[in-house]
């Protein structure tokens, strides 16, 4: 498994995706703030960075990485077992927060730039810090759904883009049907899933709200994030073991 971590972590910075969205959202983000950004860096990154923007190129990345594995030959040299299969899925997902990661830091450091001039204050830390982990939680939540996603739809006419329509909010629809049912098998438990309502937490609706809201719903971010990475790993892992993936 740490093998398999390594090896994907090692072409991710062979993988042209990563520097090509990294370098738009760069030139994005210091283009508005040099434009009309106003406040400390840590209000400014935190609004762009928990914009649709991001997992945009979140999701662009995972799909471009799913399939230049195929391409490169990546995959042909390692084992077709169904539990290998299971490993490879999963050992991307590192990657995928890795990413985000990368993300964060670019954005933040055009931000900084982009105010450069104007004075950039930095504001509170701590609070852009528990913002950065949450976003980067969510981020990888979002990237899981793209990975999975892709494997669902790949050999359709254009995955690309069903998987950009749907992996915005497909894990709210897996979430809801999953409450529907653990209501009908054990009555008791359907007060506590209808005052949760988790499917009504969608990745997209959690990254804005860490982005404009200080305290943020940490908890619910939190839950969205787990749910969604486990619940598209599950899928992604499924799918991978049981297709011709080589």
């Amino acid at each position: 498994m740490l093998n398999l971590i390594k090896m994907n972590i090692s072409r991710l910075f062979r993988t042209k995706a990563l520097y090509t969205t990294t370098i738009i959202e760069f030139i994005l983000f210091f283009l508005i703030t040099m434009v009309g950004g106003e406040g400390s860096v840590v209000e400014m990154a935190g609004e762009f960075l928990g914009s649709g923007l991001v997992l945009m190129l979140v999701g662009i990345f995972a799909t471009v990485y799913s399939d230049e594995e195929r391409k490169s030959g990546f995959l042909k040299n390692l084992g077709s077992s169904k539990g290998r299969k299971r490993l490879i899925f999963v050992s991307k997902i590192p990657v995928i927060f890795l990413y985000n990661v990368i993300l964060l830091i670019a954005g933040t450091a055009a931000t900084y730039i982009g105010m450069m001039g104007r004075g950039a204050a930095i504001g509170n830390l701590a609070s852009f810090a528990g913002f950065l982990l949450f976003e980067t939680l969510i981020g990888t939540a979002f990237g899981t759904a793209f990975l999975a996603i892709y494997e669902v739809a790949r050999g359709n006419v254009m995955p690309i883009i069903l998987t950009i329509i749907a992996a915005g909010n497909l894990h709210g629809t897996l979430l809801s049907l999953a409450e529907v049912k653990i209501a009908q098998m054990i009555p008791a438990l359907a007060p506590a899933m209808e005052a949760q309502i988790l499917s009504g937490n969608l990745i997209v609706s959690r990254a804005q709200e860490i982005s404009v809201t200080i305290p943020f719903d940490h908890f619910a971010v939190l839950v969205v994030a787990i749910v969604g990475t486990v619940v598209y790993a599950v899928l992604g892992m499924t799918v991978f073991e049981k297709r011709d993936t080589f």
